[in-house]
């Protein structure tokens, strides 16, 4: 996959974490009565999403044959997983964003002899828009 099609992926991948956002600003009653399941979907999709990276991290440390660090990728994954059965909004969502970042710096070491500058950079801007997106839905959640 080339950068262009790359960088046109992963922002696409954004739009699901941004959808709480767009109801609470444009369909406030519809977010209020729907709230409890679009926030479960959002830690579902999030969860995915950590799978997804974590499972890319799988990839790179047995490639690099890394074998004492085969555990360090599974963490975020058995962490979001279990964090559906949690059903306390604040934490789910804390625990996610501890997770994207913890994907972030695992991206981050894993590539630190990787010379594509701009995988890194996408990394690191996919991640933060990610998290930023959580702090609308706080802000709504502890204004009602």
């Amino acid at each position: 996959m080339n950068e262009k099609q790359t960088i046109v992926l992963g922002s696409l991948g954004l739009i699901p974490f941004y959808i709480n956002t767009f109801l609470i600003i444009f369909f406030p009653k519809i977010y209020h009565l729907n709230s409890d399941i679009l926030h479960q979907v959002l830690i579902i999709y999030a969860s995915l999403i950590i799978s997804f990276l974590s499972g890319m991290h799988w990839e790179r440390i047995i490639n690099y044959k890394k074998n004492r660090l085969y555990i360090l990728p599974m963490l975020p994954v058995i962490f979001a997983w279990s964090n559906q059965f949690v059903h306390l909004e604040f934490y789910n969502e804390l625990i996610v964003i501890f997770l994207l970042i913890w994907c972030l710096i695992m991206d981050l070491i894993l590539l630190k002899e990787n010379t594509n500058i701009w995988y890194k950079k996408l990394r690191v801007y996919l991640t933060l828009l990610a998290i930023v997106s959580f702090f609308p839905q706080f802000f709504y959640q502890y204004n009602q």
